[in-house]
């Protein structure tokens, strides 16, 4: 696994308590181009429950900030392997975000940033001395949310993930959401910058793996959609939730062909319904080995496919809600517009009420 182990040479303020490593790269080189509408993405939920295995399936051309080992599944899973830079803090891992935009990334991913967060604390109560006892949880904020700050601002895609920490009761009797497990009020600061916090939570009624990920927190735990087209719950499978809210997310190189078939896969499932789901995807995974496709890459493929359709319906079932005509393509029917109006010179219901407008009466 390819392995870098260096922060930058111009620490921030924040980075001046810690200092830099040697032999500081100027860049972390990778040709690929800059996405135009870069995501920032916050999962969380428990050890163990799939959150690094969905980002290595999911971004195989992204930068890995993780620790040694924790990214061993990529190559008996999906064939390959990850560039992997070990951070031993926030503040290094802030510092990585500027050398993979320079270097060509379109895409970072933070793994286990609760266990960044704690080897940051530790760091700053070892290295912080005085009689200010918030100092240290003063330059824990600062390192954090200047992660925060410039994941943001950063251009490119930048997925972080971290421990889930469960909702409580503090001594005044408030409950406090369940979110990202980080001190202090960090899990509420921190997905605020984020276009997408996700909870990935057990799910017994999922066929091919029972968890999902969760966007409304029901006012338990911390959860956001800016994109608002992401279902709740959803498929853990986050690279195609950001496809279906429209970002580019790219696949391995050398698996191009996957996305025709991926969408291939798609279309069928939602025309033959769930019931031929398992037929549908073991007839598409027994072409591609046949065809000579890895069987890591077959079943990575089949995955995309299956997860796709699964978004889509529930993108259908959520429009026809309220509107039951729109059918399995999702999205509300065509507007109406009034007679003799046009999407480019709008009117008022002043002027020609709408259906809206008609019950309401004219604006005055």
């Amino acid at each position: 696994m390819s392995t870098t182990n260096a922060p930058p040479t111009q620490p921030a303020p924040a980075a001046a308590l810690v200092g830099p490593m040697p032999n500081a790269p100027k860049t972390v080189p990778f040709a690929a181009t800059t996405p135009a509408c870069p995501a920032f993405v916050l999962t969380y939920g428990k050890s163990g429950a799939g959150k690094t295995t969905d980002a290595v399936q999911g971004f195989p051309r992204a930068l890995f900030l993780a620790h040694p080992g924790a990214l061993k599944m990529a190559m008996p899973l999906c064939g390959y392997t990850p560039t992997l830079v070990d951070v031993p803090t926030i503040i290094h891992a802030t510092h990585y975000l500027g050398l993979a935009a320079a270097g060509g990334y379109t895409a970072v991913v933070v793994d286990d940033f609760s266990a960044l967060a704690d080897a940051t604390m530790q760091l700053l109560q070892a290295t912080i001395k005085g009689n200010n006892k918030f100092a240290v949880y003063d330059a824990m904020r600062e390192a954090v949310l200047g992660f925060r700050d410039t994941a943001r601002r950063c251009g490119m895609h930048v997925i972080v993930n971290a421990w889930e920490a469960e909702k409580k009761i503090n001594d005044k009797g408030q409950m406090i959401r369940g979110g990202p497990m980080l001190s202090g009020k960090l899990p509420e600061q921190l997905p605020a910058m984020c276009d997408l916090v996700l909870r990935l939570a057990y799910d017994p009624m999922r066929k091919d793996y029972p968890w999902s990920y969760l966007v409304n927190g029901r006012g338990d735990y911390v959860g956001k959609d800016r994109d608002t087209g992401t279902p709740d719950p959803a498929p853990p499978n986050l690279a195609e939730i950001l496809r279906f809210n429209g970002y580019t997310i790219d696949r391995l190189p050398g698996m191009e062909w996957a996305e025709a078939v991926v969408e291939d896969l798609a279309v069928r499932l939602c025309t033959v319904g769930e019931k031929d789901d398992i037929a549908q995807v073991e007839g598409i995974y027994k072409h591609l080995v046949k065809q000579g496709a890895d069987v890591r890459h077959a079943r990575w493929t089949c995955r995309d496919g299956y997860h796709r359709a699964q978004l889509r319906r529930a993108a259908a079932q959520r429009w026809d809600c309220f509107f039951p005509a729109a059918g399995l393509g999702g999205g509300p029917p065509p507007l109406q517009l009034p007679a003799g109006s046009s999407a480019a010179t709008p009117t008022t219901p002043a002027q020609a009420p709408s259906a809206i407008g008609a019950l309401i009466g004219p604006a005055t």
